[in-house]
């Protein structure tokens, strides 16, 4: 294709986009709507001009000329007031500008991959499953369950979920050339991992979460077969069903954390190693069965959320990424997922015994409740770090414990300090955020550190596994 059609496509498209944000503002100044329904109108309008970018662009520098455009007019419309048919809504959200840029990142997938059909039913499920789940969640959602600041319901993701199924089944029968049995697992097995990841977005990032989750989902099954994807299937629901068990007891943590908790597990299982979700699960059940890391909530929207369980297992979910990029040499970062567990749990432990001292928490009976540092060490590595280490022969069980044990002491140790600093200064969620930070820098020496004792032919900083990582998609691709 020469660059004359680029240009002639690229005005078609700049033209069609001009045409929706017309049309959407007409609609509300005339037909006066609910906000939601004009927004997810440009929603799904500007999803159906993106489905042809695969077939009318040869280059993804026009793409990403378009996208940068258009997150410019969100941009200044949104600060100077224009286009309310997207920016007046209820709820605080930046929707807008994650969707040029996830329209970008999943063509520029499909472009190296050379999978078209994946990029057309990634931006289908964004287009459709989520304004179809949006709108009748909306009008018919009676069971609502709260993302932090946002109301979901339930019977908006199971929308999400059915519309979901029906596209990438209908997507893969029609445009590849599986058979009908993998295409309607492979359709469940998607659809499940991505209602979720729809289930826990905030303030818009779904635009994000939805499309490049339901890629990276499509190519790491690509080769596949039906009875892997069924045993993930499974898999996937067992420690889910799990997670939800034993943490709606406690009804400290609402639901989008569960579901959080919940692809950590998962992920951790599915992207190293099925028994790298022990971590997972047994730290699940001291949160459960032991009642010393959070208070009580007052009420049920006091219920911790999403956000401050990102914060707090975010470190391990990066570790996990690494993990799965360099398969024969996960071992090296094992310390770093499991120390972040135990550093956070550790944290939360003691934060609760300082709480109860200062009466501003019900005190709990037994010798648990304050329990100094050496208990905590005990407890919490001796619970976690074991059981994955010794099913791992490339792990070494001793060494794993002594880097995890120091690893902790130290992120406790620097939180403690900032934290006499900047009580009564910073909110929770600030000093969960300077924890991982300070996980994230511990757990990077003990990488150094692992890759000196394993003696690892495979040498590791922050800027060679960020090369190594773009080198190995490149190669790929």
């Amino acid at each position: 294709m020469n660059s004359e059609h680029e240009l002639f496509h690229a005005a078609l498209v700049s033209c069609a986009y001009l045409l929706v944000f017309a049309a959407a503002e007409l609609w509300r100044i005339f037909g006066n709507p609910p906000r939601e329904h004009t927004r997810k109108f440009v929603h799904f309008a500007s999803g159906a001009i993106c489905l042809s970018f695969s077939y009318i662009f040869a280059s993804h520098w026009t793409v990403l000329v378009l996208c940068f455009s258009f997150t410019l007019v969100m941009i200044v419309t949104k600060r100077t007031g224009l286009l309310k048919s997207v920016h007046d809504v209820d709820r605080k959200t930046s929707g807008g500008m994650y969707y040029p840029l996830a329209v970008y990142i999943t063509f520029f997938v499909a472009y190296r991959f050379n999978l078209p059909h994946y990029y057309l039913i990634a931006i289908l499920i964004l287009a459709v499953s989520d304004s179809m789940a949006a709108i009748i969640g909306k009008r018919y959602g009676f069971k609502v369950y709260r993302v932090e600041e946002d109301n979901k319901s339930l019977e908006g993701s199971v929308i999400f979920f059915f519309v979901t199924f029906l596209i990438v089944l209908l997507g893969l029968l029609l445009l590849s050339p599986l058979s009908r049995a993998h295409c309607i697992v492979l359709a469940v097995y998607l659809s499940l991992l991505v209602t979720a990841f729809e289930s826990i977005s905030l303030g818009g990032a779904d635009n994000i979460f939805i499309p490049l989750g339901a890629m990276a989902v499509l190519i790491k099954s690509d080769g596949k077969s039906v009875a892997h994807i069924g045993i993930h299937i499974l898999i996937l629901i067992v420690i889910s069903l799990c997670i939800y068990i034993l943490i709606s007891r406690t009804r400290k943590l609402g639901i989008s954390a569960i579901i959080g908790i919940a692809l950590l597990g998962y992920a951790a299982s599915a992207l190293v190693a099925p028994h790298w979700v022990f971590p997972v699960l047994l730290g699940t059940l001291l949160f459960s069965f032991v009642n010393v890391f959070l208070e009580e909530p007052a009420r049920d929207t006091d219920m911790r959320r999403i956000r401050p369980v990102f914060y707090i297992l975010v470190v391990s979910l990066i570790w996990i990424f690494i993990g799965n990029f360099f398969r024969e040499f996960s071992f090296l970062v094992y310390t770093g997922y499991v120390t972040n567990i135990t550093a956070n749990l550790s944290i939360l432990w003691s934060r609760k015994s300082r709480l109860i001292h200062e009466g501003r928490c019900s005190p709990i009976p037994g010798p648990l409740c304050h329990a100094p540092l050496i208990v905590r060490i005990v407890v919490l590595c001796g619970l976690l770090v074991p059981p994955t280490a010794l099913l791992d022969p490339d792990i070494s069980t001793l060494f794993s414990l002594v880097v995890t044990i120091v690893g902790m002491v130290i992120i406790e140790g620097v939180y403690r300090v900032i934290e006499r600093k900047q009580k009564g200064k910073w909110r929770d969620i600030q000093f969960l955020q300077c924890t991982a930070l300070i996980s994230m820098i511990v757990t990077l020496i003990q990488l150094v550190v692992s890759q000196y004792f394993y003696r690892s032919a495979l040498s590791l900083s922050p800027v060679s596994l960020l090369y190594y990582i773009i080198d190995t998609v490149s190669r790929t691709g």
